[in-house]
């Protein structure tokens, strides 16, 4: 189940990516008359388009540290657990996690 919804996932981002300007790219016909273009949220939007390349990374980043410490933590998690389950004191652990 998990790698068929990484393989999607990257699929979608990867077809986000490349085909991103041809949706909702400067110039494209396809969102004419769906999106307002007031001259009040004309400015926002297209300083949207040139933000410095640190601050489109940033959510990167956080997802990429964020799944890191995820890693860390399972790991950590995975050898407290076979510390606690070859313990032979603690019989209570064993009999509760192998019913």
């Amino acid at each position: 189940m998990g790698s068929a919804l990484a393989v999607l996932s990257l699929g979608s981002i990867f077809f986000g990516f490349f085909f991103r300007d041809l949706f909702v790219g400067l110039g494209t016909p396809a969102w004419s008359g769906v999106i307002s273009h007031s001259p009040e949220t004309t400015g926002p939007q297209l300083a949207g388009e040139f933000l410095p390349l640190n601050q489109k990374l940033a959510p990167l980043y956080g997802s990429l540290y964020s799944v890191g410490i995820l890693f860390l933590s399972e790991y950590h998690h995975t050898q407290e657990f076979s510390r606690l389950y070859t313990s032979t004191t603690n019989n209570l652990h064993r009999f509760l996690s192998s019913k």
